[in-house]
């Protein structure tokens, strides 16, 4: 299947809290652990699920910060962080720099 990102964003979100609030549970029906069902989601896409999560928020976010003129704080909530703080520092550490001056780069690579 192909899913354009929007998809891709939304499937994801959804997946997450299945997995967060799921895979415990499932886990231990199956008699497997909670670990070794991660390693096969390492396995199959090169990142932990708690990594690949996070970087489909955040990609998500950039979109969101150079293309629509949402607060910073909307934009976090939109992307599944409930901390406006908590996003701003995960954004920094993985873009390297703040969700603020990044949309200020967006802004004037698209200005005339």
């Amino acid at each position: 299947l192909i899913f354009n990102p929007a998809k891709k964003y939304l499937l994801c979100l959804i997946i997450s809290k299945v997995v967060l609030h799921l895979a415990k549970p499932y886990a231990e029906h199956f008699h497997l652990s909670h670990k070794y069902l991660s390693s096969i989601f390492k396995k199959h896409t090169g990142e932990n699920f708690t990594t690949y999560i996070r970087n489909l928020k955040i990609e998500k976010s950039k979109e969101l910060l150079a293309n629509t003129s949402k607060s910073l704080k909307d934009i976090a909530v939109s992307c599944g962080f409930t901390d406006y703080y908590y996003f701003s520092k995960v954004f920094k550490q993985t873009i390297g720099i703040s969700p603020t001056d990044y949309r200020k780069e967006q802004n004037e690579t698209d200005a005339p």
